[in-house]
């Protein structure tokens, strides 16, 4: 240190020396100039060229000789400035009574500002560690992060040499190099690296050499809080945003993980949705591999791909998409690797609500309309299916007895594939077919719809959708009907024996002429609770029917106890071809089974003279 300080002010003396001497002046480098140098590099043993006059020689050794006693003279005064200046900082540094503490503050500005200690400063960093107002591994913060430390701009591998140098008292090693410069590329600070430089037993033996107190770093920002969630934070800014992570947006991310107001769920969301993700305007193939790659950490399966493509063209939104990849067991896994928990994608989009009936709807859209929806379209049909505005076998009607869609001119057979495979999802049996064409020829091809709709194969689909089969609002005893059905969850047996149960036998009114009979008699009987067999054969009618069953309101005659035939009514259910009877009132008066009972079984009422009026 000593001889640094010397060769300091000699440089600095000589400089000042040297520019006074009009031989090393620029402006004067005349011959005499030239010749003088050359004459005192004589004196020095250079060999020079031997053509010179004489006298000229004489008179340059003369002039020689007087300016060797002018460069001795200075070179005097250097010498004694050197001496002075020494002497100065020796008397300087005996000021400090604490010898270890000095040594240490002046290694701090040696190693960190490559420079000597300012008095002032010096001053100021010796009384806080002597009065024990600070440590030596603030002392250490202080150095670097301060403006002229900061204003170095150094590179990773520079900063990282001079911890090693100022905190390790050593040269980087390849391996801990290559380690910390990976930590550093990770989202966390440099004061997190030149804290752990800190914490190292190596800087608690350096500073058990200068008996000072080693302490330790505070690191205030949320991204050096925990390295594994502020390297989760990193790895969506490189996947997702092809950039690393600013100082601002890691210390909010990491600050939501580390209070667990987020989750890993919230921060895929938060990136793949995020206006600077989503303005790169990926194609669908290239956002799914995205999600493969940063949300299961590998490249795509072909099939899977192919699959999410399928669902993708189907109309849910690319939220819907990451929701599956989020609640994926490797999602689960890779955020357990970090400490994170995965949590859940809430989905708010009505298209998103079930896949199933967002893909009829938008298959409805393109097969007959040849187009696809925009997402605004989907929410706000799906809206209306969930909210009760329409129901499943509306939808159906609004798109397959449509206009556009009467304007493909398809064949009845083309008409009932459409209805089988778009709304039922399958292929039409060849009985199936032919009934529907009976129908068509009967009668519409809105009748023969609404006959393949009206069945407990789409009734089933509506309920699991979360929709209703049919506008229960305007048919009163239809919405009286689904209330029972909620009450014994849709239980059919069970909306029997409410039928035969629940309402008592009373006399009844006819209903007005010109009158749906079912409608009536169901919504007296739902409202009264009391009624004749047409009441219990119509409130048991309602049931069956929005449950989507092949049913019928039958009106005929049955034996009466006092002898001959009385008016009587029922309800008939068709499955696979076949006819059971289902007679509440039967069940009413017998106490014996009436439910799902043949015409002609032992034990039950002979049925005649009857026809199906609805």
């Amino acid at each position: 240190m000593k001889k640094a300080k010397r060769l300091l002010i000699s440089m600095s003396l000589i400089f000042l020396l040297v520019s006074g001497n009009k031989a090393f002046a620029m402006e004067d480098c005349s011959e005499t100039a030239i010749e003088t140098i050359q004459n005192e590099s004589d004196i020095d043993g250079i060999s020079l060229e031997n053509d010179v006059d004489e006298e000229m020689e004489t008179n340059n050794f003369e002039e020689t000789d007087v300016e060797m006693d002018e460069t001795a003279e200075k070179e005097n005064v250097i010498q004694n400035s050197v001496e002075d200046s020494e002497a100065e900082y020796e008397a300087d540094s005996n000021r400090y009574e604490n010898k270890g503490v000095y040594d240490f503050i002046v290694r701090m500005y040696d190693k960190f500002l490559d420079r000597q200690p300012d008095p002032k400063g010096l001053d100021e960093w010796y009384n806080l560690l002597v009065n024990h107002q600070t440590d030596a591994a603030k002392i250490v913060d202080g150095f670097t992060s301060s403006d002229e430390f900061r204003n170095k701009n150094l590179s990773t591998k520079e900063y990282l040499t001079i911890l090693y140098n100022g905190i390790l008292g050593r040269t980087p090693d390849s391996t801990g190099m290559a380690e910390w410069s990976s930590v550093l590329s990770d989202g966390v600070s440099r004061k997190y690296v030149c804290s752990k430089f800190v914490d190292s037993i190596e800087f608690e033996d350096l500073c058990e050499r200068y008996d000072v107190n080693k302490g330790s770093i505070e690191l205030t920002e949320n991204r050096d809080q925990n390295l594994d969630i502020t390297r989760f934070v990193t790895y969506f800014y490189r996947m997702c945003l092809d950039r690393e992570g600013d100082a601002s947006g890691l210390n909010d991310w990491t600050g939501g993980l580390l209070s667990q107001e987020l989750t890993g769920a919230d921060i895929a969301h938060g990136f793949l949705f995020s206006k600077e993700f989503c303005e790169k305007n990926l194609s669908n193939e290239d956002y799914l591999e995205i999600l493969y790659q940063t949300l299961l950490s590998r490249h795509s399966d072909p099939k899977g791909k192919a699959d999410w493509l399928v669902v993708m063209d189907n109309g849910v939104s690319n939220k819907y998409i990451m929701a599956g990849f989020v609640h994926s067991d490797e999602f689960s896994e890779f955020c357990q690797k970090y400490n994170i928990k995965r949590g859940n994608v809430l989905l708010t989009e009505a298209r998103d609500k079930n896949y199933e009936l967002t893909s009829t709807v938008c298959q409805l859209y393109k097969k007959c309309f040849d187009s696809m929806p925009t997402g605004d379209e989907l929410n706000e049909k799906m809206e209306q299916l969930y909210n009760g505005e329409l129901s499943g076998v509306e939808l159906a009607l609004d798109f397959l007895n449509s206009d556009i869609y009467k304007q493909k001119n398809l064949s009845n057979e083309e008409y009932i594939s459409d209805i089988y495979h778009i709304i039922l999802k399958r292929d039409p049996s060849g009985d199936e077919i032919n009934a529907a064409l009976n129908n068509i020829n009967a009668k519409s091809r809105k009748e023969a719809l609404e006959r393949i709709l009206i069945t407990k194969e789409y009734s089933d689909m509506c309920r699991n959708y979360g929709i209703e089969l049919m506008d229960y609002k305007n048919i009163p005893a239809m919405k009286y009907a689904k209330e029972i059905l909620d009450q014994v969850g849709w239980n059919m047996k069970k909306g029997f024996q409410w039928s035969s149960t629940a309402i008592s036998y009373g006399w009844t009114p006819n209903p007005p002429s010109g009158t749906s009979h079912a409608q009536w008699y169901g919504k007296y009987g739902f409202e009264n609770r009391v009624g004749n067999c047409y009441v219990m054969a119509s409130t048991f009618y309602w049931m069956a029917k929005i449950n989507g069953w092949e049913v019928y309101l039958v009106e005929g005659s049955v034996p009466l106890a006092g002898g001959g035939m009385g008016p009587h009514g029922w309800v008939e259910v068709v499955v696979n071809g076949t006819t059971y009877v289902c007679d509440p009132d039967f069940a009413y008066e017998t106490g014996r089974n009436g439910y799902f009972i043949t015409y002609g079984t032992s034990g039950t009422w002979r049925y005649s003279n009857y026809r199906r009026v609805e």
